[in-house]
């Protein structure tokens, strides 16, 4: 390399730098929009107590991604198609901490009967640690509130847990963590 290349790169290195000051010069001395960039919702609480906006901060958040709406779509399906003989199913998979609970809990919520009306509903329960089905339908009726004795036989509890999803009218059976 000769003495007027290395000239020239130290002076377009410097040319860079100085670019690039300019743009972080701008950055940083531009003035923030008036309207800021947060959401209307939040921007509200900015000037709420900080109790209020301390609980803002830790309500969960759930990001309704393309695939998140087809499942809720999917389950509002299941939840409004006619009886039949052998019912639909469907399983959601994903990796740990992709919202599959978050999905659970939220299709839960969103087919409830509403104002204590007897329609149809959605029952979820949590299938961690269940390894026979005496604890699936011990949980079932925990959730319905039905009676959950030790002494019942697995008969038993299968012919109440029918009774009492017919009773309930319930359309969806939420399974998580299978």
């Amino acid at each position: 390399m000769t003495s007027e290349s290395l000239r020239s790169a130290a002076t377009d290195t410097q040319h860079a730098h100085a670019h690039i000051s300019e743009i972080w010069d701008s950055m940083i001395n531009t003035p923030q929009p008036t309207q800021g960039r947060l959401h209307a919702s939040v921007a509200a609480l900015l000037d709420g107590p900080v109790q209020q906006r301390a609980l803002a901060i830790l309500q969960d958040r759930l990001i309704q991604y393309p695939e998140f709406k087809i499942i809720l779509q999917q389950a509002h399906w299941m939840f409004l198609e006619p009886p039949t003989i052998r019912a639909r199913g469907m399983i959601v998979q994903a990796d740990c901490n992709n919202g599959k609970t978050a999905l659970a809990h939220l299709i839960d919520r969103r087919f409830q009967p509403v104002d204590g009306n007897t329609g149809h509903c959605a029952i979820s329960i949590s299938m961690s640690a269940v390894r026979d089905a005496r604890t699936v339908y011990g949980r079932i009726l925990e959730k319905l509130g039905g009676p959950v004795l030790v002494s019942h036989k697995i008969s038993d509890r299968e012919r109440v847990v029918l009774s009492l999803l017919e009773r309930v009218n319930c359309r969806l059976l939420i399974l998580d963590e299978v």
